[in-house]
């Protein structure tokens, strides 16, 4: 099985002044009541999905035998990829083009087509590439925080907002007016 690397996700609640809580000064003039309050939270993450692109190439004297080839082999990598029910595949681009000989003349035709796939489960992932490998090349390899764990961190993100902002709505209601030399806060998750 593949272990993927770790990545650090940042999420980013980087400062929070707090200047206007509307605290006023002391008479004689010192800087008394106010606060300085930052936070910054990080989050270690798994990258938890992998996502591979395949491409076939190949060369022949027609288009029409160019477009054949590079059906059939994307129709049998569709058709290996349906055993492995946790990987996702699609297709993905098609293209064929002219090569010219030496009178600018078509001589044959190139084309090449690919087939994405993307799954959390990286032991299928791994074999279907494996599989796959014996008709295509492997052109690309990632390993990705999926989009399930990035919305997740979002909502938890989200949360951390939240509390950081019914924390600064106290803090103006009053219910630190206690006399306070300047001091610094920072909160960490």
């Amino acid at each position: 099985m593949i272990k993927p690397s770790k990545i650090i996700n940042l999420l980013g609640i980087s400062a929070l002044a707090m200047s206007t809580l509307g605290v006023a000064h002391a008479q004689s003039g010192d800087n008394y009541n106010r606060i300085s309050f930052s936070v910054e939270a990080k989050t270690q993450v798994d990258n938890d999905e992998m996502r591979a692109t395949l491409t076939k190439t190949t060369e022949a004297k027609t288009a029409k035998k160019i477009a054949k080839t590079l059906n059939d082999t994307i129709n049998n990598a569709l058709a290996i990829t349906k055993k492995y029910p946790d990987v996702i595949a699609t297709t993905g681009r098609h293209s064929t083009y002219p090569r010219y000989g030496s009178n600018n003349n078509i001589s044959g035709f190139t084309g090449n087509a690919s087939i994405q796939i993307k799954s959390q489960n990286f032991e299928q992932s791994s074999q279907l590439i494996a599989d796959l490998q014996t008709m295509m090349a492997l052109d690309h390899l990632s390993f990705n925080v999926s989009d399930k764990t990035q919305d997740n961190l979002k909502t938890a993100d989200l949360g951390c907002r939240q509390a950081i902002s019914t924390r600064s709505s106290n803090h103006r209601s009053g219910l630190w007016r206690q006399r306070l030399q300047d001091r610094e806060c920072t909160a960490g998750q």
